[in-house]
Formats: structure tokens, sequence, C-alpha cells
């Protein structure tokens, strides 16, 4: 199938659907998809058409090239090769058998790319290729189609795949590869399954079809500039829970991005996601041997986990290339607030760090490593006693929560959640990260509870749960402020 790609990127998500009328015969007429005990006439020749009517995409030409296959269907479902013989660069290619043995009789279905699979009980293996080659003016990997045929010679080819454009901004950055990828482990590509016994053909995932698309940028990689550059994959159409991206650049980190908004993908259609910006807050300097490292993250607290950096200095600047520096000295397992600064410089002794940064109230944390800015704190009915309380850190995930998993209380579990550490207050920075309920609040397992920080309510409390000890899995939100005390293993449902 040539690959030729004439796709409008301008709409946020452009989609364009294929018709699903019958076949028709070879008289105009709709025809029926043959039965068991009538089967169709083999044809040395026949017409195959991917026709605009009823598969455009949105602009797509879909145009048969030089060296394009099909295969077609024996009654005994043995596969029949069929190469293009005429109308190259069209949409309407006459196919001959490679064989000069036709089988008495064919099903009547056909499908595009050629397979050496058979069909059984009115379906066919196929595979999406889960490893894709970047093109700028096509198809990344063989677009699958198929037909049904009431006469034996006439086939029009439905479209049915989607295809996922994802438009990158961050220019200078060269990119090697992307990673797409479901977020609760859909099948997005492999193992696939063609099925004809429907009104038109489907396409879905089976077998041991993976959940990620590698596509390959090639030896130099794709340089990103001051426009878009969208990059295109063929994927299995599905309900998806939301896409983690993965930009492997030629020299920097790895670059995330995460989108959790749920979107159906149907077949024959093209589906443009929102703009994708690759260039987040980041650190850089003579610390980190004058390179830099990206943050991770979309959602309010960012992170930056394991950066080791030498003695000296490094900048910290935001997604416009704005720099930030401390209002004072970095101490470590602390919230350091950021100001605008045209030097710019922050100090940091040699280390192994994690860094977290909280967009909203521009602080930067420091932590050592494997620690994070939160912690769940609470000791059971001794609660408030003198001495350190109990600590258990929060994990900060890839959808922007933090939990802390098996969390033990011994009595009755009652706790906080604070980046304050063993009671220990930060004056003017305290209020923002302790989280409170507006009064003591009971709280049911698996269920959400509002909280705000200290800043807005310094009246509030704690939680406390009057069921069990657990353990639990303690989540907390801090973009929308809520906390949930889940089972071990659950995670809450948004």
């Amino acid at each position: 199938m040539k690959k030729f790609l004439f796709i409008s990127f301008a709409a946020l998500m452009a989609i364009a659907g294929c018709s699903k009328d019958d076949v028709p015969g070879e008289d105009g007429t709709p025809g029926n998809t043959p039965d068991e005990e009538d089967f169709i006439a083999s044809q040395f020749v026949i017409s195959a058409t991917s026709s605009s009517t009823k598969t455009t995409l949105d602009g797509t030409s879909i145009l048969w090239e030089t060296g394009d296959a099909i295969t077609l269907f024996a009654e005994d479902g043995n596969p029949v090769k069929y190469n293009l013989t005429g109308g190259e660069n069209t949409t309407t290619g006459t196919f001959t058998a490679d064989t000069d043995e036709l089988p008495a009789h064919t099903s009547g279905y056909a499908v595009y790319p050629a397979t050496e699979n058979s069909l059984t009980d009115d379906a066919v293996s196929v595979e999406i290729a889960a490893t894709q080659t970047y093109s700028a003016t096509g198809f990344p990997t063989a677009y699958p189609m198929a037909a049904k045929s009431a006469d034996g010679r006439n086939y029009s080819f439905e479209n049915l795949a989607t295809v996922v454009n994802i438009p990158l901004q961050g220019e200078g950055i060269t990119v090697k590869s992307i990673i797409l990828e479901t977020l609760e482990g859909e099948k997005i590509a492999g193992e696939s399954v063609i099925r004809f016994g429907l009104r038109t053909p489907s396409l879905s995932a089976s077998g041991s079809a993976v959940s990620s698309i590698t596509l390959d940028c090639g030896t130099d990689g794709v340089t990103l500039g001051e426009v878009n550059t969208v990059f295109s994959f063929i994927v299995i159409p599905d309900v998806y829970s939301g896409f983690r991206i993965t930009v492997k650049q030629a020299s920097g980190p790895d670059i995330v991005r995460t989108s959790s908004e749920e979107i159906e993908l149907n077949e024959g259609t093209v589906a443009t996601l929102p703009d994708v910006q690759l260039k987040g807050w980041r650190i850089s300097g003579e610390a980190l041997g004058n390179t830099y490292a990206e943050f991770s993250g979309s959602t309010r607290f960012i992170s930056l986990k394991g950066q080791t950096v030498s003695d000296g200095i490094f900048t910290v600047s935001d997604t416009d290339g704005n720099e930030y520096s401390c209002t004072s000295d970095i101490t470590v397992n602390f919230a350091n607030r950021l100001q605008s600064s045209s030097a710019g410089s922050v100090s940091l002794a040699s280390g192994t760090y994690d860094l977290y940064i909280d967009t909203k109230h521009m602080c930067l944390f420091v932590m050592g490593e494997g620690k994070s800015p939160f912690v769940v704190q609470g000791e059971g009915n001794e609660w408030g006693s003198t001495g350190p309380l109990t600590e258990t850190d929060m994990t900060l995930t890839e959808d922007g929560l933090f939990v802390a998993e098996n969390v033990q209380f011994q009595n009755e579990a009652a706790f906080k959640i604070t980046a304050s550490r063993n009671g220990m207050s930060w004056v003017d920075l305290s209020s923002y990260y302790e989280i409170v309920a507006t009064e003591w609040a009971d709280i049911t397992t698996g269920t959400a509870v509002s909280v705000k920080d200290k800043s807005e309510n310094n009246e509030g409390s704690g939680f406390y749960h009057s069921a069990s000890t657990g353990p639990f899995d303690i989540w907390f939100d801090p973009d929308n402020m809520l906390v949930w005390i889940m089972n071990q293993g659950q995670q809450p449902r948004m």
C-alpha cells in the first residue's frame, strides 16, 4: 500500500469514519457474505479498490504501490497470494494470482498486506507492528485493510486500524524514538485478528498483543523545529484509558508525558492528540557537567529522581526558559522557595538526590535519595505523643498522586499527611504542606475525603479509620486535594 499521507493536523481530534455499506456486487447492488456451501469461483485476475468514498481517512489518499500484494482464501481457508500488476499510484489496482494452480473456489474474503496465515471460522490472524518506522509523508508501517466480495472479481477494501498522530514541540530536541504506551495495559499492537463474520470486516487485539508501540526515528533521529512535528502510529482500534508518551533523545534524558483522558479510537479514522510540549522544567549547569536533566510529570508536583550533582551551581528553569534561584541556601529534605532570578543559580553539595518542584507554590524539594516531600505521620493511639512520630514516605506516581504503601497502625488508625518531618515546622512554608480535613475525619475505606492545607484552613486536623488498623495504602491527590485510605494494592477511582 502506498504510504502517502496527506493529513490536515489543524484539528485537535480529526475523526473521519468509514462507510459501513455492504461491498457491492457486479450489478452494483449490495452483496452478501458467501455461505460455506456457496463459495465463489476462483479468478486469476481481480480488481481491488481503496475507494475514497468508502475508506477515506480525513484527506488521506491510500494508493496502490508497486510490490503490493494481497491475500485471498480458498474454500479450505488456505491463503492465496495476489500481486499488483496494474493500477500503481491509483486507488484501483489489478492483482494477479502468483500460482498457476488455483483452488476451485474462494471465500470472497481478502486482506492487505498479504499474509501466509489461514482463514479459520471467518477470521485470520494478522500482526500490527509493535516497532514502527517514522515517516514524514506516510504511514509508519503497513496499514491493514480487508474486503468482502460477492462475485470474486471485485474487492472494495475497508480501513481497519486507527492512525494516532502526536504533535511534538521542543525546538532543538532530536528525537531518536517514541514509545506510545497505554495506561491500563490495553492492547494496542502485536498479534491481532481480522473477523469477516460481521457486516464489515473488523480488527481487534488477540493472543499475545502488546500494550506499547515504539516508533523508530532512524539513525539521525528527527530534530524538532519552531512548529509542531507530527509523529504517526498505526494502532488497533479500541477504547483506551489514556496514553504515556516516552520520548528518547539523541542526547539528554528520556522525556515522559502522560494523558489520562479516556479516548475511543475507531477503525478507519485519524486521531490527533493534543500538542505535547517536550521542554519542561529542568536543571542544568556545571554541577551536571554543563548538561541538563529534565523533570518528569505534568501535574502540580514534578520530579527528577536519582540525580547526581557535583560541587558547583545549577540553574532551575521552567517550560518557557525562565530561570529561578532559591531565596536562601538549600536545605536538604525540606522545601526551598523559588524566586525569579536573572542569575538563576543554585548551589548544592555533591551527592545523589531526588528533586521535586511544587509548581503551585513554587518550592523546590531537595530530598535524600528515596525520600519524597510527603509522609504519612502517626502512630495509633499514641498520636500526638512526645518524641518522634512514625513516618512512612509517600511515593509520587506517574499520575501525579502520592501513595504510602503497606501502612500498619498499632491501634486506631490515626494519621496526618505532612511534609514537616518529625514535627519540625518551616515557618511560612509549613502551612502549605500540612494536609488537613475540616475536622477530624473518619475515612471510609475507598472513599475520598476533601482536604485543604493549613494555609487555607488553620483549624483543620488529621484523619482516622476506626474499623481497622491495616495494613493500608494511603493516597493523596495534591491537584484535587483528596485523600483516600485503600486496602492494599487497590487504587482510588477518580
